[in-house]
């Protein structure tokens, strides 16, 4: 239990830290200071990636890169403007990366799954690959969906506001979506069946 749980704390902070800081930063800093302590930590992490030969998870890249590239550019402006734009940027691309998946030899779904420490990391074979493709479908819709969400708060709320709302609805919702399709795959799909390693 110990292990699972030094393995979670591990992989948050070893993919997630730049969010993590930007939240810290910004509620007892602002805009400005989130901002350059995300990208500093980015920076760090990246740096730290190359000199120890760490492989650059897909869940690092996907949550450093934006913030990098939209905070950076506010950096050098009076007041934050870019970094609102974000969310949508980020869950607009994601949504493209599912949907492109579609067409290679392994979805994204696949490549996200075995991204994950192994003591969480879900069991697919062979003949789950039509499942996983209608899945990866399902999640370019969600994100989809998520990103004109953001949006549509972009341009009605603060940074701070439009942060937390990302936070607690955005994590909230892929929560419920992946806990919805745990249950629907051990109860419906595959009843008394274990849970897996992706056998290929």
């Amino acid at each position: 239990m110990f292990a699972q749980f030094g393995s979670a704390l591990g992989f948050i902070f070893k993919n997630f830290a730049t969010p993590i800081v930007f939240y810290v930063a910004f509620k007892f800093g602002g805009p400005k200071e989130a901002i350059s302590f995300a990208v500093a930590v980015a920076l760090i992490q990246v740096a730290a990636h190359l000199a120890f030969r760490w492989r650059f998870s897909p869940y690092f890249l996907l949550s450093s890169m934006f913030t990098v590239t939209f905070g950076g550019a506010d950096l050098f402006v009076k007041a934050p403007r870019f970094f609102r734009l974000e969310p949508f940027a980020q869950n607009i691309t994601i949504s493209m990366l599912f949907l492109a998946s579609l067409w290679t030899r392994r979805s994204l779904v696949e490549i996200l799954a075995e991204s994950l420490p192994l003591s969480f990391r879900p069991i697919f074979n062979r003949d789950d690959l039509g499942y996983l493709r209608r899945l990866t479908f399902i999640w370019a819709g969600y994100f989809f969906a998520k990103a004109f969400f953001f949006l549509y708060l972009a341009f009605r709320i603060d940074l701070g506001s439009l942060y937390i709302s990302r936070v607690i609805f955005g994590n909230l919702s892929a929560v419920l979506l992946l806990l919805g399709e745990h249950v629907y795959r051990k109860k419906m799909r595959h009843p008394g069946r274990r849970p897996l390693t992706i056998d290929v």
